[in-house]
């Protein structure tokens, strides 16, 4: 009955294709862009209001769900750290595709006061800029010249 007619490449097994122009679950494995929803929606409200209290940090109504680019159905419930199993059955005529999440790390070297700190950052997650009255002692040591970044 669909001879001729575009169909999905992928498809949600607990929603297959049934008739053209049902609305379906979109299936992809690509990252989700920060403008399309639902990451969209988790960005949070900038109005006059944060403009004036906020700006430029993130507002109060920030989801930290808008940082996973993955699409909904493959958000883990921990940060990747690099080097998990990924493995796609039923998208290949040549059988199981798998891999693993690359692993991503650097070290940050700040000057604060005149000593040299040194931060692993092994983690894929990304921080959440908070102001500098939240605790942010290296941003205030930054503004007032007493740190740099090394590298």
């Amino acid at each position: 009955p669909f001879r001729g007619l575009p169909l999905p490449n992928l498809e949600d097994p607990g929603d297959p294709f049934q008739a053209p122009g049902r609305p379906m679950t979109p299936v992809c494995y690509a990252p989700v862009a920060p403008t399309w929803a639902p990451r969209s929606g988790y960005v949070g409200t900038y109005d006059d209001a944060w403009d004036r209290t906020r700006a430029p940090f993130l507002p109060d109504d920030f989801d930290e769900r808008h940082y996973h680019c993955a699409p909904e159905g493959l958000v883990t419930a921990r940060p990747l750290v690099g080097a998990e199993p990924i493995v796609l059955e039923g998208v290949s005529a040549r059988g199981v595709l798998s891999s693993r999440v690359p692993q991503v790390g650097f070290d940050v070297t700040a000057v604060v006061a005149g000593s040299r700190c040194r931060w692993p950052c092994r983690s894929t997650r990304s921080p959440r800029a908070r102001p500098a009255t939240d605790g942010g002692a290296l941003a205030g040591a930054a503004r007032r010249g007493q740190a740099r970044v090394v590298d």
